[in-house]
């Protein structure tokens, strides 16, 4: 998913929450990512996720995606609430 908008170099910079959960996303870009407040992507099929400028984000979601490596936290110093938890299977 991109939200770049129709034209290409006009993004949805007004966005303050984006809550893309439970689509089966494998990639998900955010341009303009210094206006998102809040940012749910759980439980979809996304193997990595760049936080790179979102130094406003307070709200993060990337549970139950199946999340390779690490991911660069440093941007998220502001953060009240991150659950990066991992897929789990319940036998």
């Amino acid at each position: 998913m991109d939200l770049r908008g129709c034209y290409g170099n006009y993004e949805k910079n007004v966005l303050t929450t984006v809550n893309a959960s439970k689509n089966q996303l494998t990639d998900f870009y955010i341009l303009s990512r210094g206006s998102v407040r809040s940012l749910n992507l759980s439980e979809n099929k996304l193997k990595e996720y760049d936080l790179k400028d979102f130094d406003n984000l307070d709200v993060l979601d990337l549970s139950k995606n199946e999340i390779e490596g690490e991911l660069n936290l440093a941007y998220l110093a502001d953060a009240s609430s991150i659950n990066i938890s991992s897929k789990t299977s319940l036998r």
